[in-house]
């Protein structure tokens, strides 16, 4: 025990002739550990931003294309395909096709061009927009065939001057057909 008492004694001794450098030392201990703290406490910062960005898009979304420019080799899906998905993969909130086509839309300011993308009721969970007015279209509108459409904001803006575009009427032609 009188060993390490004596080491300490000359560690003592040490730092009280040598202040400044010890002091340096010291100080250079600090900044390298705080300089790797705020490094990796920014490069986790970034992570979560970037991830969470990448949610809001489409987190958790899972596309499957079947696109084959070969037709005797047709990949389809059916409704049985849809529901088998729906049941027996955990978390899956809702399966749809997806059909996009271009167009024009014509509102009470004008026509425009259109993308409009359709699909199941579980379009719902594609579209990260929240809904303003009114409500997604449900199943049922979906299988009757229903006239129902949701549009964001901005698009009711352009094509109407208000977002309360409930009730109103959008025309839409896609290849010649209103």
């Amino acid at each position: 025990m009188s060993g390490f008492k004596e080491y300490i004694k000359i560690a003592v001794m040490n730092l009280k002739s040598n202040k400044g450098r010890s002091i340096l030392t010291m100080l250079g201990i600090i900044i390298g550990i705080s300089s790797v703290i705020m490094i990796i406490s920014i490069g986790n910062g970034v992570t979560d931003q970037v991830n969470g960005e990448l949610n809001d898009m489409a987190g958790g979304q899972l596309y499957i294309y079947a696109n084959n420019d070969q037709a005797d080799d047709m990949i389809e899906f059916t409704n049985e395909d849809f529901d088998a998905i729906e049941e027996k993969i955990d978390h899956v909130k809702g399966v749809t096709p997806q059909y996009s086509m271009y167009g024009s839309a014509m509102g009470r300011k004008g026509a425009f061009d259109a993308y409009i993308s359709a699909g199941t009721e579980s379009m719902e969970f594609i579209n990260s927009n929240k809904i303003k007015y009114g409500r997604y279209y449900s199943e049922s509108d979906y299988y009757s065939a229903n006239k129902v459409c949701v549009i964001s904001e901005n698009d009711a803006i352009l094509l109407f001057g208000t977002t309360d575009v409930i009730g109103m009427d959008i025309e839409i032609s896609m290849y010649g057909v209103s």
